[in-house]
């Protein structure tokens, strides 16, 4: 089965997303020089259980470049952009993070902004539970 990816603007920057299936999510991100479809595969076979969602990150596949993105910082904050448009609010890792590689730094990091963000959200539903 094919999956038809879909086109999304986040910024005025098109991002090219597969996404497919019901109930629990796996989001599936590639590495340098790859594109979503490396995946396709897997995400085919997993869509029958799960919901998958496959990214092609900034200047791979068909997502736009988007200038002075150049370090893994911005990257996981812009995933993090794309998960959050996607309705995405808790992630967490199926893997020991190693930080040696690109991979588990961007592991940490997005683990890192994810908890930040749910922290707030915490907090923002706890004042509001004050007044």
């Amino acid at each position: 089965m094919y999956i038809l990816p879909k086109l999304e603007l986040l910024d005025g920057i098109p991002v090219r997303i597969f996404e497919a299936g019901h109930g629990d999510v796996i989001v599936f991100l590639h590495g340098f020089c790859l594109n979503a479809g490396t995946w396709e595969p897997l995400y085919t076979e997993l869509s029958k259980d799960y919901k998958i969602i496959a990214i092609d990150l900034p200047g791979h596949g068909f997502s736009g470049v988007i200038p002075g993105m150049h370090n893994l910082d911005e990257i996981a904050s812009w995933v993090n952009k794309v998960l959050r448009k996607l309705g995405i609010e808790i992630i967490s890792t199926t893997q020991p993070i190693d930080t040696t590689n690109p991979a588990g730094v961007m592991q940490q990091k997005m683990l890192f902004m994810f908890g930040e963000m749910d922290n707030a959200l915490r907090r923002q539903k706890c004042m509001a539970g004050v007044k």
